[in-house]
């Protein structure tokens, strides 16, 4: 959490609060624009987009709108898509077919998995699946703000919301009847 007088610093245009809330919310930042890049010179470029965003429009930010965190987070997101869309790496519509099913490092149930069989997971996904499932499952968007944000229709994001999880559940679980953290 940022402290308030940082904000207030870098509001004030104090390179000094700059610096403080950099340092702070970096590692937040970075391993948010992960979850939709995955080059680590475009991360770190998109990264520098992101707190140039907020340091020019840190003036704009409501605390009664909500937490820094979520606005802060919606920058790096939405620097993050611009990418993406700009590199045309999302793709609307991917069969399940065109992707092999093997599996990775499964575990018996939902609870033995860590933290890094679930990164495994996602790293694989098909962009389109993982880009959705990430705005929807982590970051909770809506169907209706992910259409707005990518292009496409809510039945898109739906439906590719929907992909995401079969694929995610082949590649989790093996057919498994186990449900993994409620997301099936």
């Amino acid at each position: 959490m940022v402290k308030k007088q940082i904000i207030s610093l870098c509001q004030a245009g104090k390179q000094e609060g700059q610096r403080q809330l950099y340092q702070a919310c970096a590692p937040y930042v970075y391993v948010t624009i992960k979850r939709y890049v995955r080059e680590t010179e475009d991360i770190k470029d998109t990264m520098q987009e992101a707190f140039a965003n907020v340091f020019k429009n840190i003036k704009s930010y409501d605390e009664s709108k909500g937490t820094f965190n979520s606005w802060i987070r919606k920058i790096a997101v939405n620097q993050a898509l611009m990418l993406v869309r700009k590199k045309k790496q999302f793709s609307h519509l991917v069969p399940l077919a065109d992707f092999q099913t093997e599996l990775i490092g499964t575990s018996d149930s939902y609870e033995k998995l860590s933290r890094e069989d679930v990164d495994k997971v996602l790293a694989k996904v098909p962009e389109g699946y993982r880009i959705v499932f990430t705005l929807y499952v982590i970051d909770g968007y809506s169907h209706k703000e992910i259409s707005k944000l990518l292009d496409i229709k809510v039945e898109t994001s739906r439906s590719q919301l929907a992909r995401a999880k079969k694929w995610i559940y082949l590649h989790l679980f093996n057919n498994e009847k186990s449900k993994a953290y409620g997301l099936f």
